[in-house]
């Protein structure tokens, strides 16, 4: 994820971003595969063909709806629907103290990012470019 992401941000080039996006969105098919895993007991096969064809369709999201990277990257995975569903079958043998605190840190962070872009007149999405 770093590397892809610190060519991006070096070469500020369509190449770059893929790569940057790729290794997002290959961390959120993961999480889908393995919810999967927990949830339906699916074996390796089937998780491995879940996991290239949500990396293929993020990517291709990319290219054909170019500004919604980030609404693809947050809402597109459906891991947060399963980790919904995991919560009420397994929740009292599950503990999600540290998955609530990271995506509170996460969503903290991205409030911090959008108010330091405001507050330097940057813009935050390609779709407010002129």
């Amino acid at each position: 994820m770093g590397l892809g992401s610190a060519f991006y941000h070096a070469s500020g080039t369509w190449i770059g971003m893929l790569a940057d996006y790729s290794g997002m969105f290959m961390g959120s098919s993961l999480m889908v595969a393995l919810n999967l895993r927990r949830w339906l007991g699916w074996r390796f096969g089937a998780l491995l063909g879940v996991f290239l064809a949500l990396t293929t369709l993020f990517l291709a999201s990319t290219v054909v709806l170019p500004g919604a990277e980030r609404w693809v990257f947050a809402f597109g995975s459906p891991c947060w629907l399963i980790e919904l569903r995991l919560f009420f079958r397994d929740r009292l043998e599950t503990t999600y103290r540290c998955l609530l605190w990271g995506y509170f840190a996460v969503g903290v962070a991205a409030l911090f990012w959008w108010l330091w872009k405001r507050r330097r007149g940057m813009k935050t999405d390609r779709s407010e470019q002129t």
